[in-house]
């Protein structure tokens, strides 16, 4: 799931820009009249029984958790006293509630305009080609570096944590796993998965290339074929909003469960719990129809579904 992440950026990128046309239309097209405000409320009311339902054994988690519920009961008083308008609960939110918060939200008004945001899952797919311009000068490509990877600059990969860990694919499952530079061998057989990496190095690549900065990227290349791969993507996402992650993914702490949730949230995964730093748990398909259900009219309504309540009446 998390090599999938970024050796699809552009992918990400459409379903990224597809979330943010959704919201821009709600924004400047629809208004919040009374109906939609009990809808509103409703939801809300359901995310937070949905949030209480969670099960956590993990402390940061859990503490997010807590603040999303605060976050919610935040949200309710401000329907309480009165909406107008989504901008205006949207800013309010960015400097009111937590990133969690904010995120709930925007997923709270998808869900309130079906008619305006559903037909975007059509335009969900991307072309993924990343096309080499090998005339651009090295000028223009430090220019993009420095523009569209400052986070990368940011890092301080002489740090040993900073490159501690690798990704690897297992042998036996060909599944993606994690290593630890300073107890397990493989790091030569890493997947290239550490973009802020590759975009350091090809940084200081481009130094020495500083008398020369009108040199093609055809010249660089030349002298540094591996670089070729790293070129290319930052050409391609320089176009781009979206899609790239902007974190190092060979720090010590990396927490995989941070991009498992970017791209399983897309698919309605639920109630994350990260176990350790090699797997995390979480909860798929509920709410959707059981097998005696499908040719039957039923709630098609999986938003935030909560746990099924037993009845001591039918289950005697």
């Amino acid at each position: 799931m998390a090599p999938y992440l970024i050796n699809h950026p552009l992918l990400i990128n459409r379903w990224v820009e597809m979330r943010e046309l959704a919201l821009a239309r709600i924004c400047a097209m629809a208004e919040p009249d009374s109906s939609v405000r009990d809808r509103f409320g409703a939801l809300l009311q359901r995310c937070d029984q949905h949030t209480r339902e969670v099960f956590c054994e993990d402390e940061w988690q859990e503490n997010n958790n807590r603040m999303l519920l605060d976050d919610l009961q935040r949200l309710k008083q401000q329907m309480l006293e009165g909406i107008t308008d989504w901008n205006s609960l949207l800013q309010w939110s960015t400097e009111n509630c937590s990133l969690q918060g904010q995120e709930l939200l925007v997923s709270v008004l998808l869900e309130l305009y079906p008619t305006l945001v559903d037909e975007l899952e059509n335009h969900c797919c991307a072309n993924e080609g990343m096309d080499l311009d090998p005339q651009m000068t090295l000028a223009e490509l430090k220019s993009l570096i420095e523009t569209h990877y400052d986070w990368a600059l940011d890092i301080d990969f002489s740090q040993s944590e900073a490159k501690q860990t690798f990704w690897y694919r297992s042998e036996e499952k060909m599944e993606p796993r994690l290593g630890d530079c300073s107890l397990e061998p493989g790091a030569d057989k890493q997947m290239p998965l550490g973009i802020g990496y590759l975009v350091r190095q090809c940084y200081d690549q481009l130094q020495a290339f500083a008398d020369n900065e009108q040199a093609t990227c055809a010249e660089f290349l030349l002298q540094q074929p591996q670089s070729r791969g790293i070129v290319r993507r930052i050409q391609a996402m320089s176009q781009t909003l979206f899609g790239e992650i902007r974190a190092n993914l060979l720090d010590k702490e990396v927490l995989p469960m941070h991009l498992l949730r970017a791209k399983l949230a897309f698919f309605g995964v639920s109630k994350f719990d990260p176990r350790s730093k090699l797997w995390v748990r979480n909860t798929m398909f509920q709410g959707a129809p059981l097998l005696e259900d499908i040719g039957k009219p039923f709630a098609d309504d999986w938003f935030m579904p909560l746990n099924p309540q037993s009845n001591p009446q039918t289950d005697r």
